[in-house]
């Protein structure tokens, strides 16, 4: 794995661990048990990226976020494709699991994506071995069904202070 920073503002730093170079496949069962945390602010992540952009740049060569979370929603968790066009071309789809009441991501949680890459293509996200959402409709500008979801990714676990998503 690699690790590296991202500076959001003067006050705080970024991070994540990535597999970039070391590990990426195509299909299967990535599985991560986490107690994650919370505050404003706080985005929490396990996703994907194509090892190689076959199809062209963000998010025409796709993105899975295999679970990402606000810290300041924490009875909440998503799971997303980005797919496409190359940005600002690109379009979403995903999926919101709202955890059983008085249960939150500060608890440990066991997250998972089931990638079928061949045959009758498709994602399914869990969350403690129960499905919360599907998606086997997606398309990219850069090549046919089920493109971009027909190529290796590697595998990145983050936490990242402010942005867009979650806000300051």
């Amino acid at each position: 794995y690699e690790i590296s920073t991202r500076d959001w503002s003067s006050d705080v730093c970024s991070s994540d661990l990535k597999t970039l170079g070391k590990f990426s496949q195509e299909g299967g069962r990535f599985v991560m048990r986490a107690a994650l945390p919370t505050g404003q602010g706080l985005w929490p992540a396990f996703w994907m990226m194509p090892a190689n952009d076959v199809y062209g740049g963000w998010a025409a060569s796709g993105e899975i976020d295999i679970m990402e979370a606000k810290g300041q929603q924490p009875d909440r968790v998503a799971g997303t494709i980005h797919y496409g066009g190359a940005w600002p071309n690109n379009t979403q789809s995903s999926g919101t699991k709202i955890l059983a009441a008085g249960q939150t991501i500060a608890s440990f949680h066991t997250y998972a994506l089931e990638w079928d890459s061949t045959g009758s293509p498709g994602l399914r996200w869990y969350v403690d071995d129960v499905i919360y959402a599907s998606r086997n409709s997606w398309w990219s500008s850069g090549g046919t069904y089920p493109a971009p979801f027909d190529q290796p990714f590697y595998l990145l676990l983050n936490l990242d202070v402010g942005g867009n998503y979650v806000g300051s």
